[in-house]
């Protein structure tokens, strides 16, 4: 019969057909080899950069900064810098950060290590060679008061009347046409008279490291003690000279003048420094109650003055409706700046009531800076995703918890007199206060309630407020030193000019609280928002704000991933490239936009959609994402196939297992039959050294890896302890295990042998029903090893996926070079399966397998 002979490549690990019509060269398993353009090369040994410990400590993330890179390990409870790495090997620090409970993963921008923790993230920063952690941000609480100056009035500038005018003043008796004369100059003059002599609106923000402002105060209205309507009105002189023309004189009736004092608590510590730049103090400009409705103003007791020709005139001007009043008040939504405080200022002045002066007249102030109110800066948001993209946090999937209530002490001031009204609950022995406010949510009601200090005496003002529209109601306990219990409930109102709900005192005077004989409440609540479709993004570098209009609503779906296509420069990741979005209604993609503009366009790009959050992941020309298809390929708005998972069904084999130096490999039925489910729970990362894609199924003692010089499947296993999680910093790549141990999947031993095993599917070489008796196996490539032997075993079965038998097995003492021929005398099979497997010295290779045979009509060996 005639000698025939097939070459057959290896093709990696496959299960996409049936054993009777896969192709020849396609394996059930190649562990520790990788595909190089159609040569299979043994792996060399990952480098080990740290030894694990007896803590149980995990690295969890690589915090990398300008000339530093440290390895961040967590127990479950504690933050640790474990390591620093130096020159490729790790430098052992083992100092704990923080205590942090919960912490899901990690991010940084620059020197900030930020711990993602549900309820709000926390952070450390790393300065002068240390870890400081410094916690979630907080807003400092000051509170304001209004102390009496002085008494003033207003005079104003004389007004001239012309010839034409007479008629106003001698026959109709015109009252408001006088008044009008000099209306803008009583308001103006007291405006700018350097004092604060009517009511307006107080607030402060934190001004953050890049300029921007977070966590606005609730607005605070300071009211003078004596009536808001007194002032507006005065005594009018007219004085009619011989040319019958009139001169008009304006003297005011007296009204108090305050400054403002203000104290401050709870003040950050000297490790937001270098986060918070200053907390800034901002006003309204003076809410006037007057009305510049001059046909009511009211003119009475009209009489001669000292001077011949001289009348004077008793002038008092309308006010607004106490409606009118309030509804200016809460639609004041402009604050400019008249104070800025460091942090070490206020720390100096804890103690202290501080005057505030006023450094403006009211008529320059609106070339002040002025506030951008931004209450939704005071929500804490959890993301089940997140991505660094050109040095701004991206999170997705958000969970927004409520925000937290403004501390009474906000809105507590020392006058007991507010429009002539006398309040009269003191917080004079009030210890402590629990607070309950319920929202209005579209998926029903929730809850913010907590317990809080009081740090000062006095009297609540009349305007209370809560950061969040859909507040309805708040309830007030306050505990005083003698045990006494007064309570209030608050009916809320949704502002229309801010995120705010708020109450303000009908009369405008202080909110009174009532003695309540019932305990307070002891339970604690802070519900959250769900938005999975929500992206939101922060300021660049600053991760501590995500200012309202870097939200983007992507689809209807669920977000499982973010990622773009961008070589990793550095951990900031910086690109021009889309940011793609994957949703659980498919594949969406944010445009980069210009300047303030951070993302431009939202477009759909696929319906194909990815199985998890963690089978995403990004390499230079495109990103990889696991489908119910398979393995797929992204690239602009394309999708290709890359590999698909296989089958339910596998082939069976019989069990291999090498004994390496350092570890043992076992190649059985398990690995075999675990291959589709462990890819679709893995989590993938590229490996830029070796341009492979690999794949972790957390708690498995091995990877598996798919090439992308030329494609192909293998499966990587070099320690006996299960694997945990990736870390990576551009370029390398690294793994955790369970005891510990970190090592560096890009930098690999060379000079270290590993074990590797190969064991192909059914070889058929010419079809599946007709008998092929072997006569010679050649393995092509170098089979270069150190010690012990590299093993040939060669199998045949007339069914394609089991029942195979040995034909030969040759042990191979010395290495060759440009292959090995193997000669064969066995019975006819109608399937072949060839298995090599040893120690193997990093750079052998095999680039595929030639099969001699002949053609039988029956099995027996002639």
């Amino acid at each position: 019969m005639e000698k025939l002979s097939k070459e057959i490549p290896l093709l990696g690990i496959s299960n996409s057909s049936v054993a009777d019509i896969c192709n020849d060269g396609e394996c059930c398993d190649i562990v520790n080899m990788r595909n190089d353009y159609g040569v299979w090369n043994v792996c060399g040994k990952p480098k080990k950069v740290l030894d694990g410990n007896s803590e149980g400590r995990i690295c969890r993330f690589i915090h990398c900064n300008n000339n530093y890179v440290h390895l961040i390990s967590y127990d479950g409870t504690t933050v640790w810098w474990e390591a620093n790495i130096v020159n490729n090997q790790s430098v052992k620090v083992g100092k704990s950060i923080a205590t942090i409970e919960n912490v899901s993963s990690f991010e940084s921008v620059g020197n900030i290590l930020i711990s993602v923790c549900e309820g709000g993230n926390q952070f450390s920063l790393f300065t002068d060679n240390e870890y400081s952690h410094i916690g979630s941000i907080e807003s400092p609480i000051l509170s304001f008061n209004l102390e009496y100056s002085h008494t003033a009035k207003t005079i104003a500038n004389p007004v001239a009347l012309p010839h034409e005018h007479t008629e106003s003043i001698n026959k109709e008796k015109n009252y408001a046409f006088i008044a009008e004369r000099f209306y803008k100059q009583v308001i103006a003059k007291r405006e700018n008279n350097g004092t604060l002599n009517s009511p307006f609106l107080i607030r402060y923000a934190l001004k953050l490291y890049d300029g921007s402002y977070i966590k606005p105060s609730a607005p605070v209205l300071m009211m003078p003690t004596d009536d808001i309507r007194k002032g507006f009105s005065g005594t009018i002189k007219i004085l009619k000279n011989k040319d019958e023309e009139y001169s008009l004189d304006y003297i005011g009736n007296t009204y108090k003048c305050y400054s403002l004092f203000f104290n401050g608590y709870e003040i950050p510590s000297a490790k937001w420094d270098n986060i918070i730049s200053s907390v800034d103090i901002f006003i309204s400009k003076p809410i006037s109650i007057a009305s510049e409705n001059f046909d009511l103003v009211k003119g009475n007791n009209e009489r001669q003055g000292e001077n011949e020709g001289e009348i004077l005139l008793d002038i008092e001007y309308p006010s607004l409706s106490d409606s009118q009043f309030k509804k200016k008040i809460i639609e004041e939504n402009v604050f400019y700046k008249i104070a800025s405080f460091k942090l070490y200022e206020l720390r100096n002045s804890n103690t202290y009531t501080e005057e505030l002066p006023i450094p403006y007249k009211f008529e320059e102030i609106a070339s002040q800076e002025t506030l951008p109110v931004d209450n939704f800066s005071h929500y804490d948001i959890f993301g089940d995703v997140s991505l660094l993209y050109n040095s701004r946090l991206h999170i997705g999937n958000i969970r927004r918890y409520l925000p937290k209530i403004f501390n009474l002490s906000n809105f507590i001031v020392s006058q007991n007199e507010f429009n002539k009204k006398v309040s009269k609950c003191s917080f004079s022995g009030a210890v402590s206060c629990h607070i309950r406010v319920k929202i209005n949510d579209d998926n029903g009601i929730k809850c913010v309630e907590m317990d809080l200090p009081i740090h000062r005496e006095g009297y609540l003002s009349p305007y209370i407020s809560y950061p969040d529209s859909r507040a309805y109601t708040m309830q007030i306990w306050v505990k005083y030193s003698d045990g006494t219990i007064r309570y209030k409930w608050i009916n809320l109102n949704s502002s229309k000019t801010e995120n705010m709900a708020y109450y303000i005192n009908s009369q405008f005077s202080g909110i009174e609280l009532e003695e309540y004989n019932i305990q307070i409440p002891t339970s604690t609540q802070r519900d959250y928002d769900s938005f999975p479709n929500l992206l939101r993004v922060s300021n660049h570098e600053n991760p501590f704000y995500f200012p309202q209009e870097l939200s983007y609503s992507i689809s209807n779906g669920e977000i499982l991933n973010i990622s773009t296509v961008t070589t990793e420069l550095s951990q900031g990741r910086y690109g021009e490239f889309p940011l793609y979005i994957f949703t659980s209604d498919g594949i969406w993609t944010l445009q980069q936009g210009s300047e303030e503009v951070v993302y431009q366009s939202l477009l759909p790009v696929s319906r194909d959609i990815a199985i998890s959050n963690k089978g995403i992941a990004s390499t230079n020309n495109a990103i990889v994402f696991l489908s119910d298809k398979g393995l797929m390929l992204l690239s602009g708005s394309n999708v290709t196939q890359l590999s698909s998972f296989g089958l339910e069904r596998t082939d069976i084999i019989s069990p291999i297992e090498v004994d390496g130096k350092e570890v043992s490999i076992k190649s059985d039925q398990m690995c075999v039959d675990n291959f589709k489910e462990y890819i679709k729970n893995s989590h993938i990362k590229f490996n830029y050294s070796n341009n492979e894609l690999l794949f972790l199924d957390s708690g498995k003692e091995y990877l598996y890896s798919f090439s992308l010089n030329g494609t192909g499947w293998s499966r990587i296993e070099f320690t006996n302890n299960p694997l945990l999680l990736f870390l990576n910093i551009y370029p390398d790549l690294y793994v955790s295990d369970s005891t510990g141990n970190l090592f560096n999947l890009s930098k690999e031993i060379k000079s270290d042998s590993l074990p590797f095993i190969v064991t192909t599917r059914a070889i058929k070489c010419i079809d599946n029903f007709r008998f092929k008796q072997l006569k010679e196996v050649f393995i092509k490539g170098e089979l270069d090893f150190i010690e012990d032997s590299i093993c040939v075993s060669i199998l045949g079965s007339n069914l394609p996926d089991r029942d195979f038998l040995p034909i030969a097995s040759y042990s191979l003492k010395n290495s060759f070079v440009d292959g090995v021929r193997i000669p064969v005398f066995s019975p006819a099979y109608k399937y072949f399966r060839i298995s090599v497997f040893g120690n193997g010295k990093s750079g052998m290779n095999i680039n595929g397998i030639i099969l001699m045979f002949a053609i039988k009509y029956g099995m027996k060996a002639r």
